[in-house]
Formats: C-alpha cells, structure tokens, sequence
C-alpha cells in the first residue's frame, strides 16, 4: 500500500501542468496531420507517376503497333532512356523485333497466347536493369494464328527515386515542423497564461490584514480579464466583510467594557466604607452586572456559530 501510495504521489507530481499538456496535446495533433498528410502525399505522388509512366508505354506500343502493320524492322528506335527495352514476340514466344539495348536478348516476358488487350504489370528481376523494378505493358494484337505480343518495359527507377525522394523529405521536415510548433505553442500559452501567472502573485501577496489590494486586470478583455473581475469582486465582499467583523468586535468590546466598568466601581465604593449593608446591595448589583455580561457572552458565542 505504501508503495502504490509512492508511485501516486510521484505520478501527481510529475505531470506536466497546463502548458506543458497543450504543447503536447498540439504537438501530437500535428504529428498525426502531417503523418496522414506525408502518408497521402507519397500514395498520390506514386500513383500520379506510375499514371505518367503507363500513359507512356502505351504510347509507345500504339507506337509500335502502328509500325508493325507495314514491315517490322528487327531493331526498333531507341527508347527515351537505356534502362527501358522494347520486344515484340510471336505466339510462340521468339523476338520478332526488339531495341537496340536489347537486341539478341530473349524474352522478357512470356506471351499471352488467346489473350487480347493490354496488360500492364510491375516487375523486377528482368535481365536488364540490374535488379531494378519495371513497369511492363503487354500489348497483344493480331488474329491468333499470326498473334504478336508488343512488351515495353519502362524503368521505375525515376519513379522509385522520386518517392524516395519525397519520404526524405518528410522524414527531414516532420521533427522540425513539430519542433517549431512545440516552441510556438509553448511560448503561446506562456504568453496566454502571463495575466493568470500576475493574479496568482497578487493575490499571493494579500494578507488578512491589508485587503485593500487588488489584482491586475488585463488589458484585452477575455476569460482572464473576467477572472480577475471576480476575484477583484471577491476581495470587496471579502473586505466588506472584514469590516464588519472589525466592527462588531469593537462593539462588542464596548458593551463588555460596560459592565465590567461599573463591577470595578460598586466593588471601590464598597471596600472603601466596609458598611455590610452596602456589601449586600453591592453584591445585588454585581448579580445584576453577570447576569448581563452572561447575556452578552451567550449572544457572542450564537452569533460566532
């Protein structure tokens, strides 16, 4: 039990305060945004490129399409870069034609025989590229018994650099945005909670003997100010208050000053005659006196309760 106490009593003591929890409530709300934001940004990044990289295999297969309706030349005109190949291919799978990076290399792919239409995939492993990823079209035309398969293989590496590229980026900007927004947030609430730091160090120095003093009220006229508005409200009721009670105590004193002033002076004109029968009436009047100061005595304590 005393430990789990210990262990209470130091979490208490080691939670942040109000600044410290929205600087980090800010600070993880960002992260999330930019981690969604960054996670989004890198999808759309990737796919608008993949769209550029597709639109032009099948370009350059309409491309090749075009040409082989007249007489197939064995070598093909050259691609936009070297790490990209075009093949064209037989229903059995033997080059037809190919570009020149590639020419007296087989297959890349295997055709797709009884098949039409265009296929496009991602590959890696081709034996070009040295292990690079390539988007590979497969353009099949022709009747089947003269079926021919247009394959353009497009390097990814761009691409694969460029989200690489941009993750860098993320990576690099995300601690500093987050940073930057701790250091601003904490530094603003700082500065938010400046007036309410003022009215803790005013009302600190108020004792219960000068309630005269007031707090600063702030100059924008917000929650702060109207906090220092009622406590500035509390102090004149509680000053109020304190003179009232100063009042009574000074009445009450009087009235008990009274009877204790005539004790005092039946009790010097008795002992100055020593006459018994001024001791019986001088103790009538004492009666009289306590009976009043009880009075007086019992009313304090009801009004104290």
């Amino acid at each position: 039990r005393r430990l789990s106490l210990g262990r209470a009593e130091a979490m208490t003591w080691t939670r942040p305060g109000v600044r410290g929890r929205i600087t980090l409530a800010a600070t993880a709300a960002l992260a999330i945004v930019l981690a969604l934001a960054g996670v989004a940004f890198v999808v759309l990044l990737q796919r608008d490129l993949l769209a550029g990289v597709d639109g032009s295999a099948r370009t350059r297969a309409q491309d090749i399409v075009a040409l082989s309706n007249g007489t197939l030349p064995s070598v093909l005109p050259p691609v936009q870069d070297d790490a990209s190949v075009v093949q064209v291919l037989d229903s059995a799978g033997r080059v037809l034609a190919a570009s020149g990076n590639i020419e007296g290399e087989s297959a890349l792919v295997g055709p797709n025989p009884g098949q039409h239409g265009t296929q496009i995939s991602t590959l890696a492993g081709l034996p070009i590229g040295g292990g690079e990823r390539f988007r590979v079209l497969q353009e099949t035309t022709g009747p089947p018994t003269a079926q021919r398969t247009i394959v353009v293989a497009l390097s990814l590496a761009p691409v694969d650099k460029a989200v690489q590229s941009a993750r860098s980026l993320l990576f690099e900007v995300l601690p500093l945005a987050l940073l930057l927004t701790a250091l601003v947030t904490w530094l603003g609430v700082g500065r938010a909670l400046a007036p309410v730091e003022r009215i803790r160090r005013g009302v600190a120095v108020i004792g219960g003997g000068d309630l005269s003093r007031r707090v600063p009220l702030p100059a924008v006229r917000d929650e702060v100010h109207r906090l220092a508005e009622t406590m500035n409200s509390m102090l004149d009721r509680l000053e109020a208050s304190a003179g009232r009670q100063q009042r009574f105590i000074a009445d009450a004193s009087h009235e008990l000053r009274s009877p204790l002033a005539n004790m005092q002076a039946s009790l010097e004109v008795a002992l100055a005659r020593q006459d018994l029968d001024l001791w019986a009436e001088t103790g009538q009047d004492l009666q009289g006196e306590y009976d009043r100061m009880q009075h007086l005595v019992e009313d304090l304590l009801l009004l104290a309760r």
